[in-house]
């Protein structure tokens, strides 16, 4: 079963038994964000590329990776820390192609499972912002959009267009087949962009059996 039926019909909102895995990730997310309090915007004024405190963040981060990352892990799984700290710190502030693109898919390949069996939310649902603020709070999905709605001025067919296409397919199932082949269409066929991909023994690289079906 993929990870994604997993989420058949499952809301934001919902109680569910959480598994201690996704407690130690969300513990190292929080942890992350509570160096945010050390490094406070500075100097708003007088920096172009970025405020500089994102840099002491990030050294902060370097610093401390191999601490947080080897806490997450069995003692036996504990080799696999140099791969996972490479993944981990190439995901802030990368400059290659479809950093956030694989974010956001990943956003929408889950959230879609979560409704594709609700009558009353149908993909164009999400470009409606009373239909959205109304439901934020039970779907991730709609809640990107909301954040989106919130931080963006404007028609939501130009400020997130790719979006406003994907409302036209009449089912979450098709939305769901639309974007796997888009990812493998648009990261995994393309060298340039796989090239920047980091592969090892937990993200593996491997030729396809039949070639005439896909490429790896």
């Amino acid at each position: 079963m993929s990870s994604t039926m997993l989420l058949l019909n499952v809301k934001t909102c919902d109680d569910v038994l959480t598994g201690e895995n996704p407690i130690k990730v969300i513990d190292m997310l929080d942890t992350m964000m509570s160096w945010m309090d050390l490094y406070p915007p500075e100097d708003l004024g007088n920096q172009r590329y970025g405020n500089k405190s994102y840099r002491k963040w990030y050294d902060h981060f370097r610093r401390e990776i191999r601490n947080i990352v080897s806490d997450m892990l069995p003692e036996e799984l504990k080799p696999a820390c140099v791969e996972l700290c490479a993944y981990l710190m190439d995901s802030f502030g990368t400059p290659h192609v479809s950093t956030m693109d694989q974010l956001v898919i990943a956003c929408v390949l889950f959230d879609d499972q979560a409704i594709t069996d609700n009558k009353t939310l149908i993909p164009d649902s999400y470009v409606k912002r009373l239909t959205v603020e109304a439901n934020a709070h039970k779907y991730l999905f709609f809640d990107c959009v909301n954040f989106i709605n919130q931080t963006k001025t404007g028609p939501f067919y130009q400020h997130s267009n790719q979006l406003w296409n994907i409302s036209a397919v009449p089912t979450w199932t098709k939305v769901n087949s639309g974007l796997f082949k888009m990812y493998e269409g648009e990261v995994l066929k393309k060298f340039p962009v796989v090239q920047h991909l980091r592969f090892g023994s937990l993200f593996s690289f491997e030729k396809h059996s039949d070639p005439d079906t896909g490429c790896w």
